[in-house]
């Protein structure tokens, strides 16, 4: 009966993670590689882990991902999409720059997350490859 009562079921619904902390780049220049944002959940006693990915071209995309309102550990990743044989990127296989872990509370709040600092280079917006 106590093992039950130490159990934490969640609360029902999602919330937004909202990135800070965002590469820069000047006015009128992009990534020039897409930069990959990697929610992992840590594994938890009688939950499996997931992961929620968000790709961004330029530090102006809105950078967000949502997740469900429960209390967890997550591992926040940052990195950037290899260029393929065929001029194109492969961001199912990021080449990560940093990482940090953090707690996230059943709160209904958008949680404010910074990214671990980067720096990635940027090129003007009509000569991105």
């Amino acid at each position: 009966m106590l093992l039950a009562a130490g159990c934490d079921r969640g609360v029902a619904g999602s919330r937004l993670v909202h990135f800070t902390n965002l590469p820069a780049c000047p006015a009128g220049a992009a990534y020039e590689r897409p930069l990959v944002v990697r929610l992992d959940r840590d594994p938890a006693l009688f939950e499996d882990a997931w992961t929620a990915q968000l790709v961004l071209a330029a530090p102006t995309d809105p950078a967000q991902l949502e997740l469900p309102r429960r209390r967890m550990r997550l591992t926040l990743r940052a990195g950037l999409c290899p260029p393929t044989s065929i001029g194109t990127w492969d961001c199912a296989a990021p080449s990560w720059l940093a990482s940090s872990g953090f707690d996230a509370d059943a709160r209904a709040a958008t949680l404010e997350q910074p990214l671990p600092k980067t720096t990635v280079s940027c090129v003007p917006v009509g000569r991105l490859r």
